[in-house]
């Protein structure tokens, strides 16, 4: 797949795929690669086909404008990891930078929720907490793990019990 065939699966001109790169083009040189380009804020001629109407999207001429910025970088969605995501260091919804954007799962999904909310969640403190739980029952209680790891005691109850983050 390249994003050629992307831009006219979503029924795309080539003149549509120029102005969208011209568009990210425009974004990367005026704020940056590693900022927000967030089409709600940006005030620029080249971003007239552009609207923020979805209430959790971006959209370019109707369609997914995420979807397009990560075919134009050959990110595309692939089987094991069907929903796309924005980064827990974006403050945007409405944010356009591929670097800001990915292809996850469901556990990628409340990974990132619970590191919005400013709780520090990794695959490895994960496996860490399950490690310690299945090993010491007894020692490693959900409060004492709760109090080691700085995090809630329903997260940890539902890491403990693969309610959440299953791997």
């Amino acid at each position: 797949m390249d994003y050629v065939s992307v831009f006219r699966d979503e029924y795309l001109t080539t003149e549509d795929m120029v102005v969208f790169a011209n568009a990210m083009h425009t974004f990367q040189e005026l704020v940056g690669v590693k900022d927000c380009w967030c089409i709600k804020k940006a005030d620029h001629p080249l971003l007239k086909s552009f609207t923020v109407t979805h209430p959790a999207r971006p959209q370019f001429k109707g369609r997914d404008a995420r979807v397009l910025a990560l075919a134009l970088v050959d990110r595309f969605y692939s089987e094991e990891k069907p929903i796309l995501l924005r980064r827990h260091v974006c403050q945007s919804k409405y944010c356009i930078n591929p670097g800001h954007l990915f292809y996850g799962t469901k556990s990628d999904v409340q990974m990132e929720t619970q590191r919005r909310r400013g709780l520090k969640v990794s695959p490895n403190v994960i496996s860490e907490i399950r490690r310690r739980r299945e090993a010491d029952p007894a020692n490693w209680t959900y409060s004492s793990l709760s109090a080691h790891y700085n995090l809630p005691l329903q997260t940890i109850g539902r890491i403990c019990r693969k309610e959440i983050y299953d791997f």
